[in-house]
């Protein structure tokens, strides 16, 4: 099964003696199956003739059974010798040169000989031929009918040499486009082709003024691929692809177009697009000194999101301000990307414990005063010894962070240092310890 048919509409080309000129219209169908550009150029023996013959329009985009017109101009130099040459037309596949193609059937060139031939007479006898061909109309009535030649897909110039041969006359000429014939070639006559006319009857003919304009297509949204089959079954080629980030759009989707949806465009016309890399990265900010609701609301501004981590005390920086972050200042993430944020908890708490051995017959008071906690904190104060241990349940911090509590330590301790500590009364988490050290007797 053929690609392409490939018609020349003739059985030679005539090449006129004064101009040594010709031209012929080949129709070609697509019959691939699917859209295609076409691209026709002409292939002969000699390759010295190569340059006699002009495709005009040769690329053209053809939807599936639709038959385009390829017309060709042959101009034979005055030295070529009377004769007869040959040529063929082939259409080959833009996207797939090398498989899909065809080749018409040999068309022959004739040249006549030169002669200087006086083509003056040949008006005349051409006007008398009408002349009298108008007589005999009258005379004798409709048996000196003259049928309308077939017209189509001839230049304006090639169709009034023809209506004239037969006598009759060139009428109105009119345009408007035309999908089955290029530019300048006739679509229509009226009266139509094989009609018997009275000789001298002017024939009205339509001319193609090109192709209709096509409406673009939109195409945003969609990935390369599906925008590349929508422009082709409109009749268009896809053109420069570029990239730029999107927020719109994701990753290999199309976010722009030119010519824009709705634009009218010549067939076959290039549609440019651009195509969406994803969302634009974001440079991740330096919080670190930041208060922790500052830092949140400054990386969600960016597109960023906030997770706290750990909670650290910190001798030199306030309770509530970011001490560290993961990823570094300047690392690139993608929107909605994490940073883990390290937040302080303001200086380490501390203790002080003295303990007072008066009159206990080894047994003491331990005064235990605190600082540096959180106001209102309630924590669980503790003596360990080894004999025995002390411990206040539950001491709550007052409005600058301190406390002062004193523990009963009923059993004399050997001489040593002893620990105490300071433990949150819900986690059970030591918040402060001291080294005490005991020598009551």
């Amino acid at each position: 099964m053929p690609y392409f048919t490939i018609d020349p509409g003739t059985d030679h080309v005539a090449v006129d003696t004064s101009t040594r000129r010709g031209s012929v219209v080949f129709s070609v169908q697509n019959k691939s199956g699917v859209a295609r550009q076409i691209r026709s150029r002409v292939s002969v023996e000699d390759p010295a003739q190569e340059d006699w013959y002009t495709v005009k329009e040769p690329v053209q985009q053809a939807r599936v059974d639709e038959t385009l017109q390829f017309s060709v101009d042959v101009a034979v130099p005055p030295e070529v010798e009377a004769g007869r040459y040959h040529f063929r037309l082939t259409a080959v596949a833009e996207d797939d040169p090398d498989d899909v193609h065809d080749v018409s059937q040999q068309v022959p060139v004739e040249v006549p000989p030169d002669g200087g031939f006086p083509w003056w007479i040949v008006a005349v006898v051409t006007v008398a031929v009408v002349a009298v061909a108008v007589v005999m109309w009258v005379v004798l009535g409709n048996d000196g009918a003259v049928g309308v030649p077939d017209l189509g897909g001839l230049t304006v110039e090639a169709a009034q040499e023809r209506l004239s041969s037969a006598g009759l006359a060139l009428g109105e000429v009119t345009e408007q486009p035309s999908a089955e014939q290029p530019e300048g070639r006739v679509v229509a006559q009226d009266p139509a082709a094989g009609s018997d006319v009275e000789p001298g009857t002017a024939v009205d003919l339509v001319v193609s003024s090109g192709r209709s304009p096509v409406a673009v297509p939109a195409v945003i949204g969609l990935a390369v691929e599906a925008a590349q089959e929508r422009l082709s079954s409109a009749g268009l080629a896809l053109g420069e692809v570029t990239e730029q980030p999107s927020a719109e759009q994701p990753e290999g989707r199309v976010v722009a177009q030119d010519p824009a949806a709705g634009s009218d465009v010549e067939p076959g016309a290039d549609v440019d697009l651009v195509v969406s890399t994803g969302p634009e990265p974001i440079e991740v900010p330096d919080v670190v000194g930041s208060g922790l609701d500052e830092a949140i609301a400054e990386l969600s501004s960016l597109g960023l999101e906030a997770e706290v981590g750990a909670e650290v005390f910190n001798e030199t920086v306030p309770e509530g301000v970011v001490v560290e972050q993961e990823p570094v200042p300047g690392a690139i993430l993608r929107p909605g990307g994490t940073v883990r944020l390290t937040v302080s908890k303001g200086p380490r708490p501390t203790l002080n414990a003295a303990p007072d051995c008066a009159e206990f017959g080894g047994a003491f008071v331990l005064t235990v005063t605190g600082a540096n906690f959180s106001p209102g904190k309630q924590v669980a104060v503790t003596f360990f010894g080894r004999n025995s241990s002390a411990s206040a349940p539950s001491v709550t911090a007052d409005e600058r962070g301190g406390f002062r509590v004193e523990l009963f330590v009923g059993r004399r301790q050997p001489p040593g240092t002893y620990r105490v500590t300071a433990a949150d009364r819900d986690t059970d988490e030591v918040l402060a310890e001291s080294a005490v050290r005991v020598a009551c007797p």
